[in-house]
């Protein structure tokens, strides 16, 4: 029953795509009487090809000549040696400097002995609108393969990919569905920035992703990975099991105005970035946010009624005079919190911190004296949180908190983010 769900949820992903496999046509490489540079396909298609390295295999490196019916189908074979990699689809006639592959090939056909693909191998192709993998393709890993492939509508993974990395489907505004198979182990966000995607499937029998209403999540349902941008509701609720948005997870959600982060504790870098009306957010226990400028262009932080702005248990911004400071109640500071307040003299945090971002009190030039109340657990900080304060600065801890120990880097002597400041910590009992 299961599987069959997930079928259904992604039927509309692929249903076309068998279809454009034979709409892509066929085409069989012939022997080339110069087999040193090229090889002519039945379909008129020239490729610039080269031995790999044990001689034993063909990569293609670029193409000699376009047959103008769109359709490139990467030889299987090429004189009795298979084709195994593709380094690139670089096509300049007379030698131009400008290459001119996007402009012709509409459809990319690729064979099941295809083991490497270049990284932005398709980049800028504006004219291809289908990509159709042998059904035992051997393709493991894209990286950037289709950036700015902006009319690519059709794609069918194949089972044997394993990972997508960085870049790999940007800026593919009618790329509208993907089903990810089984065989997926890693996927970010960014994987998918700019694209047109509504429609997302996992397979169920992924070990690593489940989708739920066409929202990416890691199996345990723990980790929201990817909101599609183009999402048309203006609200959403996290579900109860998330306590971890991802890296760019909501990134130019322009549609969405309301979010409940439920038990979201942990919010990544750039997650809300250009998500310009959203403007309600509840988080109640929020604890980290971890990345600088993650609300800093929703309306929600643009509109925000007074000089301290927090979220849950995190303190994001504080813009108003204060001259001694108590932080009770906050268990973490995010990056540049503080950045640039020179009225503050004297900050007192306390049991309940636990973090401080990076340059949070970056640049307080009369910020000299900081003091940590918890006895239990060093606070854990950025890079350069406490650069440029005043010259007399320091820092008062508990003294069980600050030892020599060399086997314990859990304490303010020698944690590597503290030896900055180790000779201006003091002790108390």
């Amino acid at each position: 029953m299961k599987k069959f769900l997930f079928y259904l949820a992604a039927f509309t992903c692929v249903a076309t795509l068998s279809l454009s496999f034979f709409g892509c046509g066929s085409a069989k490489p012939a022997k080339n009487d110069d087999s040193s540079t090229a090889s002519p396909t039945e379909n008129g298609d020239i490729f610039k090809y080269d031995s790999t390295e044990n001689q034993n295999a063909w990569v293609i490196t670029g193409i000699e000549k376009e047959n103008g019916d769109g359709i490139l189908e990467i030889p299987e074979m090429i004189e009795e040696k298979p084709v195994t990699e593709i380094l690139s689809l670089d096509y300049r006639p007379n030698n131009e400097e400008k290459s001119l592959h996007f402009t012709e090939i509409k459809c990319l056909k690729i064979p099941q002995n295809i083991k490497f693909i270049s990284p932005y191998l398709c980049r800028n192709m504006l004219g291809l609108q289908e990509v159709v993998f042998s059904e035992e393709s051997l393709v493991e890993k894209l990286e950037g393969t289709f950036q700015g492939c902006k009319n690519l509508h059709s794609i069918h993974l194949p089972t044997s990919l394993k990972q997508i990395f960085s870049q790999t489907f940007e800026d593919c505004e009618a790329l509208t569905c993907l089903a990810l198979p089984k065989s997926v182990k890693y996927i970010s966000a960014i994987s998918l920035k700019n694209s047109g995607i509504v429609d997302l499937a996992v397979d169920l029998e992924n070990a690593y992703f489940s989708a739920v209403n066409n929202v990416l999540y890691d199996k345990q349902l723990t980790q929201l990975i990817y909101y599609p941008e183009k999402k048309p509701e203006e609200e959403f609720t996290v579900l109860d099991s998330v306590t971890e948005i991802s890296v760019y997870a909501f990134s130019n959600c322009k549609a969405l105005k309301r979010i409940d982060l439920n038990n979201v504790e942990i919010i990544r870098k750039m997650s809300f970035a250009g998500c310009e009306n959203l403007a309600e957010i509840t988080a109640e226990n929020l604890k980290y946010v971890d990345g600088e400028y993650v609300f800093d262009e929703t309306a929600w932080y643009k509109n925000y009624q007074g000089g301290e702005i927090s979220l849950g248990k995190v303190l994001l911004s504080y813009k108003k005079f204060a001259f001694a400071l108590d932080l009770s109640g906050y268990v973490s500071i995010a990056p540049y919190a503080f950045k640039g307040h020179t009225d503050l003299h004297r900050i007192t945090f306390d049991y309940e911190l636990t973090s401080i971002g990076n340059g949070a009190f970056m640049d307080c030039v009369n910020l000299y004296e900081v003091i940590f109340n918890s006895r239990a657990i060093m606070v854990f900080i950025g890079s350069n949180v406490f650069e440029n304060n005043a010259p007399n600065r320091y820092f008062k801890v508990y003294k069980s908190l600050f030892t020599d120990n060399p086997n314990n880097f859990n304490n303010y002597a020698n944690n590597i983010f503290w030896q900055p400041y180790k000779d201006s910590i003091r002790t108390f009992e």
